[in-house]
């Protein structure tokens, strides 16, 4: 025969049973992401902006908007953010996200594992509205001779002896669906919005085909930069205004200081140059300069003896102003190539990272970040290139 509880283990055993589950349950939210059914609902929009021109252009665009926060994901000092992987704090970033800003057109292939994360993220591209440079420029320009579909990466301009890798403009892995600014976990409503809102071929990867560093040009992230208050606006209707104003003036600045890059490029002597990697192609269609050589091929990789024979050559050949390297990071293959041809060797920043420049602490100083370096840019170009002489009388 059973024994009979008692009234008094009656009265101590429900609230314990009842304790035990309200632990599980915290556990559980512990455990799930807040974003994993949306960010926080307390009226903020959080942007998680991928890589530092991104952050930069966003930051301008929202301005002084109160309620909504810009967060940047890849480290600032780490650069190009093609061979990055995502850590936990990237993903508890994202869990709390409305959405993220991206350049797009494959510069960023963890955006595939971020859309894996958080089904109904929302990621807004960029670069939908360049003028991009694709195709057989693209590829002469890259000096890429690899097999693309084997993983092969190009483009690093810096000594990889220690140094984090980046640069490679081609996203080998992601799964298609990184330039979209639609909830993945609902799809379209038809075709045609499908093909409004994604980067992406839905056929097949074209990005392999494009140039993704649109926003090296000038010309190019005022268009970006418009493109986004659009997205914004789209999003956040209540602040649409505010985001095409500040997008607006700073598109202005950024037209201007093209302007002043391009009328001052009129002047240079030699318009010949040796760039580490893929990353300048688009100034160099603004300022009409002609790339010579790429110095790299694959990160990592100095290539063979016949291929360094043949790069020298080249250099020999085609007489540029200067060899381009990308600083922060020293780069013995470009001290090598100007010491064996007597060419010149001069850093040019393509504003993947900030590192090595002056801390910006003010709103402000962060804001005009880019326009600082493009014209330390611009002053580069112009002691490298020279200047036309003047007519004689």
């Amino acid at each position: 025969m059973g024994q009979t509880q008692s009234p008094a283990r009656s009265r101590w055993v429900l609230p314990v049973v009842l304790v035990g589950v309200v632990g599980l349950l915290a556990a559980i939210g512990m455990v799930v992401p807040k974003g994993q059914g949306g960010a926080a609902d307390d009226g903020k929009l959080r942007i998680v902006c991928t890589f530092l021109p991104v952050y930069v252009f966003t930051q301008n665009v929202v301005g002084d908007i109160p309620d909504v926060d810009v967060q940047l994901l890849v480290d600032r000092d780490v650069g190009c953010p093609h061979s990055y992987s995502l850590t936990g704090r990237d993903l508890k970033l994202i869990s709390r996200a409305d959405l993220v800003v991206a350049n797009g057109l494959g510069a960023e292939p963890f955006l595939s594992e971020l859309l894996r994360s958080r089904r109904d993220l929302k990621i807004v591209t960029i670069s939908d509205d360049c003028d991009l440079i694709g195709g057989e420029t693209a590829n002469a320009h890259a000096g890429c001779s690899h097999d693309h579909a084997a993983h092969e990466h190009k483009g690093c301009s810096h000594d990889h002896e220690g140094e984090q890798t980046k640069a490679c403009p081609h996203d080998h892995g992601s799964d298609g669906h990184a330039g979209c600014t639609h909830d993945h976990h609902g799809g379209h409503e038809n075709e045609k919005d499908a093909r409004a809102c994604c980067t992406h071929d839905h056929d097949h990867d074209h990005d392999s085909d494009v140039n993704p560093h649109t926003w090296v040009s000038p010309r190019q992230a005022a268009r970006q930069v418009r493109t986004l208050a659009a997205r914004l606006a789209e999003i956040d209707a209540d602040r649409a205004d505010v985001y095409r104003a500040n997008a607006e003036a700073y598109a202005q600045r950024l037209e201007a200081l093209a302007q002043r890059m391009e009328e001052a490029a009129k002047s240079f002597a030699n318009r010949n140059i040796v760039t580490g990697h893929a990353a300048f192609d688009y100034l160099a269609r603004d300022l009409g300069l002609n790339i010579v050589a790429t110095l790299r091929e694959i990160p990592g990789e100095t290539g063979s003896a016949a291929e360094m024979a043949k790069l020298i050559d080249t250099v020999r050949a085609t007489k540029p102003a200067a060899i381009f390297w990308e600083p922060p990071f020293g780069d013995k293959l470009a001290e090598t190539i100007a010491r064996e041809t007597g060419t010149a060797v001069y850093p040019l920043n393509p504003f993947n990272t900030d590192a090595g420049l002056p801390e910006a602490t003010t709103p402000e100083q962060k804001r005009r970040l880019y326009e600082d370096v493009m014209n330390q840019n611009l002053a580069t170009l112009q002691r490298a290139l020279g200047a036309t002489p003047s007519p004689q009388d």
